[in-house]
């Protein structure tokens, strides 16, 4: 027998690894491609939540309404405190407010850079992020931009103004080099990792042909020699035969041998991808699942759940008083906090999807069971006695899932559920009722789309007189919000305020308001309509979110209007719960020459100590007084005249509401009340209605003049201080 040489299966194995050693390679690109782009796009998602949390305390009317003379007033100056304070606690190079002039150019309006500030309209370097936050949409730049600050990549964030335009913009900068840093360390740790792959790969490929060749080397010898004797036996037989040989079957183990480490280092690579997906799905802060994964799998989630007969539930979880608790004990506590009731959740729901929220929230996918609420309270009681300071606790809504909901029905109900929470602390959680359906629905309605009622001008204000009692003259007008809605018709103010004032939109509808009524104003001069003054109604809420003297002197100066012709109004409970703060504002209301009046007075949240505690030029009477003035014996009767008789002796004129029959005005003017309003004297009514209805009038309207207002007003009070 000749030798045969065994090169073809070590040459089949070298080939193999090599087809593995460039699948590794290909795959470590793809790698590197996709973490690259991940890297990227979480870049760019906490460059936007930063710049969107900085324009979220931003007031566009301001923004909109800053010039170069403005610069070092307060208004400048409490625009400039807020970016100082928002870039000391993140970590970004400058930030700063822009704004769109009307000739297209993007100008800095405040700059609080200590060291090289820009000037107050200083053109800013153009992008294309800059140009869609003009447009309303916050964006971040892919490119670096190049000023005389540097290289950086930017962010902006459009802020809104009271009619839903653009005001201003934050713009903040981000250090080139530490993008490009973050980029190249995601590279460097890839690439090494791929490297080490391919490498181990190598060795391991090697090290198998080197076994293999060593033991294929071995049985070729041993081959060979038994050939030798074979081939002298033949011949000494004198036979002559062809040896033939077959390849030896039994190094398949081997080869086998060699896929499976081949396939470990292909298990590490898959490994290290899922990896990248948890840090996707994850919460940096708590380690529980984000909202991106809350939104993508928890209808999986409720499926599980059906599929063992168990109803769901959708819960979500508020920790009170977040803000609070962050000022009073700093952020790193918060923090903790946070994390605490992270631990705490897992421990009470262990089988359940816990995930968290923005801020303070959490939502928990679980089964609904009678349990249900003694595992919220320990939740609060644990929460409670291991925080490191005071606080509240938390709330829940839960949502008793029906089938065919989705999980993002559940949740919006769940919220909307939160948001009906009053500041009973003993009240931890509460069940949503599906007897609440068509509310949710309207209020989904009304916060989805009031920004859009605004921009078109669906809401708005209805004009009710208010008349002197002994006269029936006009001598002022309320103005009411009326939304008057393409789809759903007319939404009365006792469906939209509420749901306003549960989200915190409120101030947009008051700015609203108050700019309207001010620019209706010269609509009804033009029309020959008398100007008599009119009352606007401010929430306590306001005060949270805008500089409300402010603001209103700056539309009243906007339209040329002296402060007589604007009454504000506050209603008897916001002034009750009032804080030193609150009660502050509505001093600097009544200095900068505004009358201000409270609204509802008796709707049973009367408190003396309100009239003697505010500077109060006029209280309105609650109609819910005067609609029941004969229930318990004319109690109601003895009340009203009380009041009527007190205000008067201090200082404070009276208005009583709701008059709607003969009965009523006949009292109140038996009493001297000195202004009345209702259905039976005048109907609200838009400005549109009262022009027609003027010009169409047979005779003129019977109104005061401001001398004659202020004559009768005065006569009304000294009656009550010169003896009969």
């Amino acid at each position: 027998m000749e030798k045969k040489k065994l090169s073809f299966t070590t040459g089949y194995v070298l080939a193999f690894g090599l087809l593995m050693l460039i699948a590794n390679a290909l795959l470590g690109a793809f790698i590197l491609y996709q973490s690259n782009a991940e890297m990227v796009s979480l870049i760019n998602k906490n460059m936007l939540d930063v710049v969107r949390s900085a324009a979220a305390i931003m007031n566009g009317d301001a923004m909109a309404a800053l010039t170069e003379a403005d610069v070092g007033d307060a208004e400048y100056e409490d625009i400039e405190e807020k970016l100082l304070a928002f870039q000391n606690h993140e970590d970004i190079v400058f930030i700063y407010a822009v704004r769109q002039e009307s000739d297209g150019r993007f100008v800095f309006i405040v700059d609080p850079d200590p060291v090289e500030p820009a000037a107050f309209g200083e053109e800013i370097v153009v992008t294309e992020a800059l140009i869609r936050a003009g447009e309303g949409t916050a964006a971040v730049d892919t490119k670096t931009a190049a000023d005389r600050w540097g290289n950086y990549y930017s962010a902006y964030c459009p802020v809104f103004d009271s009619s839903g335009n653009v005001g201003g913009i934050v713009g903040i900068d981000f250090d080139a080099a530490w993008y490009e840093a973050a980029l190249r360390n995601q590279t460097v740790s890839t690439v090494i990792f791929t490297l080490m792959s391919v490498i181990v790969g190598v060795a391991v490929v090697f090290f198998i042909t080197y076994n293999v060749r060593k033991r294929f080397a071995k049985l070729d010898t041993g081959l060979s020699k038994l050939s030798r004797s074979v081939d002298a036996m033949v011949k000494d037989a004198g036979v002559t035969v062809e040896s033939q040989h077959a390849e030896p079957a039994a190094y398949v183990d081997e080869i086998d041998d060699m896929s499976e480490k081949i396939l470990m280092v292909q298990k590490s690579m898959d490994a290290y991808e899922k990896l990248q997906k948890d840090r996707y799905y994850r919460d940096s802060l708590t380690g529980l699942l984000n909202l991106k994964y809350v939104r993508q799998f928890a209808d999986d989630r409720l499926n599980k759940l059906w599929a063992t007969y168990v109803t769901p539930a959708v819960m979500y979880f508020d920790l009170r008083s977040m803000v609070s608790y962050n000022t009073e004990y700093g952020y790193s506590r918060g923090d903790e906090l946070l994390k605490l009731t992270a631990e705490t959740l897992l421990r009470v729901f262990p089988y359940a999807l816990v995930g968290r929220g923005e801020g303070g929230h959490f939502i928990v996918i679980s089964e609904f069971d009678a349990d249900i609420g003694n595992k919220i309270r320990l939740v609060n009681e644990i929460v409670k006695k291991n925080a490191y300071g005071r606080t509240n606790g938390i709330q829940c809504a839960i949502v008793k899932m029906m089938p065919g909901m989705k999980a993002v029905d559940g949740l919006q109900r769940a919220l909307s559920t939160l948001k009906k929470f009053d500041n009973d602390l003993n009240v931890i959680f509460r069940i949503y009722s599906y007897e609440d359906d068509e509310d949710f629905l309207i209020s989904q309605y009304i916060v989805q789309h009031f920004d859009e009622a605004l921009q078109n001008k669906w809401i708005k204000v209805y004009y009710q007189p208010v008349i002197r009692a002994n006269s029936r003259k006009i001598s002022v007008i309320e103005a009411l919000a009326r939304w008057v809605d393409p789809v759903k018709g007319l939404i009365s103010p006792g469906q939209f305020i509420p749901v306003l004032s549960q989200y915190h939109m409120l101030h947009k509808l008051d700015l609203y308001m108050a700019e309207t009524i001010c620019r209706e104003f010269h609509v009804r001069k033009e029309a020959g309509l008398p100007q008599i003054p009119v009352t606007i109604n401010f929430s306590a809420q306001d005060f949270d979110y805008i500089d409300v003297p402010e603001a209103i002197n700056k539309i009243m100066e906007k339209y040329g209007l002296s402060r007589e012709k604007l009454i504000i109004e506050i209603t008897e409970q916001d002034m009750a719960q009032a804080t030193d703060f609150f009660k502050n504002q509505l001093q600097r209301i009544h200095d900068d020459g505004y009358k201000l009046w409270i609204d509802d007075f008796g709707s049973g949240y009367s408190s003396l100590s309100v009239i003697s505690l505010y500077p109060v030029d006029r209280i309105k009477i609650d109609m819910a007084l005067i609609r029941h003035l004969n229930d318990n014996g004319g109690a109601n009767r003895i009340i009203i005249k009380a009041v009527v008789d007190m205000c008067r002796q201090m200082g404070i004129h009276t208005l009583a509401e709701g008059i709607e029959n003969e009965e009523q005005y006949e009292f109140l003017c038996s009493i001297d009340c000195e202004m009345v309003q209702g259905f039976m004297f005048y109907k609200p009514e838009p400005v549109e209605t009262a022009i027609e209805g003027f010009k169409n009038r047979t005779a003129d309207i019977p109104h005061e003049t401001t001398s004659e207002r202020n004559e009768l007003g005065a006569i009304w009070l000294k009656k009550g201080k010169d003896p009969e």
